[in-house]
Parts: C-alpha cells; sequence; structure tokens
C-alpha cells in the first residue's frame, strides 16, 4: 500500500521517522517537533498510524513552507555558483561572501580549499 506523506509517496512499512527524513528542509528538530505534536512515537511504521493522524501530519508538512524556500535557494546559490559571480566565487572557495573581514579576525590559520556545505 502507497500512503502520500506531503507531496511524496511512501511504502506503508516504512517507518514514519526514515519516511520524514527523506523530506528536504526536515531535519531531526523538526522531525521531533512534528512527532511531538501529533503524538506519534518514532519508531512506529507509517501502517501502524491511524489515518486521521497520518492525514492530519501529510497536511501540515505539504503546508509547512521550508520545502518551497529551500528549493528556492538551492537554486540561487547554485545559480550564484554556475555564473561565476562574486558571490559563486566567494562560496566556491570557502570565504565569507557578505563583506566580512578576513585579514584581522582570524584568530586561526586560514584552511583554504576546504569542503564548505554549498558543494553542488
Amino acid at each position: 500500500m502507497q500512503v502520500y506523506l506531503g507531496k511524496r509517496k511512501y511504502s506503508s512499512n516504512l517507518r514514519i521517522r526514515a519516511a520524514l527524513r527523506s523530506i528536504r528542509g526536515c531535519g531531526d528538530s523538526h522531525i521531533n517537533n512534528y512527532l511531538y505534536r501529533f503524538g506519534i512515537k518514532p519508531s512506529m511504521r507509517i501502517a501502524d498510524i491511524h489515518l486521521p493522524i497520518l492525514q492530519a501530519l501529510s497536511s501540515f508538512i505539504r503546508n509547512y513552507s521550508t520545502l518551497s524556500e529551500l528549493n528556492f535557494r538551492y537554486k540561487l546559490l547554485r545559480f550564484h555558483r554556475i555564473m561565476g559571480t562574486y558571490r559563486g566565487i566567494r562560496m566556491r572557495q570557502g570565504l565569507p561572501r557578505n563583506g566580512q573581514r578576513t585579514h584581522s579576525n582570524a584568530k586561526n590559520p586560514r584552511t583554504f580549499g576546504k569542503r564548505t556545505r554549498y558543494l553542488f
């Protein structure tokens, strides 16, 4: 049996925590908040949850705005990197991109070429 959670389709034997974790924008703190709010144990499978609670959780996640905001933010950052704007170049180098100083504000040595969270 297939169940829709948010805008995605999941198998009913999947654990609810794993299903929520696969949604972009749902981190551990959001997942804990959702499960606590609806009274769901993290170890429960989707098939074990009553249908009205599952529908309420699905509509709550669908109306939550992080998914569209994160998709837009991801596309914007990717655009900067591809087009080679100043901001994109600074992201690629792992340096501050909003005007912060890099000469006198660091107490530890700079490490260039470090992995940043904006690698696409």
